[in-house]
């Protein structure tokens, strides 16, 4: 049954009064409901189906390919993150590694920036140490 006063359900068909509200059920009455069949299309769009094992592991052993394969990973995960043919799991995938990867890139290069700041404060010549480390 349902409270006149707030709305919601009771579950107990004899209470006297809401268990949310405390508004007396007797005095108002309470009010039947029934619940419609609902028939539902369950066809999977083709954004929606799974991604395969393959397929993840495909995308993640990508990286390491060597030569091109840092950079086919990140063509691949633009295309991804854009594309309207990729499922939807693989594109929210895609955006977040696309976002981590840009964070680690920006921190490194911050990182060897004050590196080399505090290398030259510490009075190191970088240049004569890469000269010696090279063989020069």
């Amino acid at each position: 049954m349902i409270c006149k006063s707030c709305g919601r359900t009771i579950e107990n068909a004899n209470a006297n009064f809401c268990d949310y509200c405390g508004a007396s059920l007797r005095e108002q009455g309470f009010q039947e409901f029934h619940t419609a069949e609902i028939h539902q299309n369950n066809e999977v769009k083709e954004n929606d189906k799974p991604v395969s094992f393959g397929n993840w592991f495909g995308s993640m052993i990508l990286p390491f390919i060597p030569i091109v394969g840092s950079v086919l990973y990140l063509v691949m995960l633009l295309y991804w993150s854009f594309s309207g043919k990729v499922p939807a799991s693989k594109k929210n995938w895609a955006r977040a590694s696309f976002i981590v990867l840009i964070m680690s890139i920006i921190l490194v290069v911050f990182y060897l920036e004050w590196f080399m700041q505090q290398a030259g404060v510490n009075g190191v010549d970088i240049n004569s140490y890469i000269q010696q480390l090279y063989g020069k």
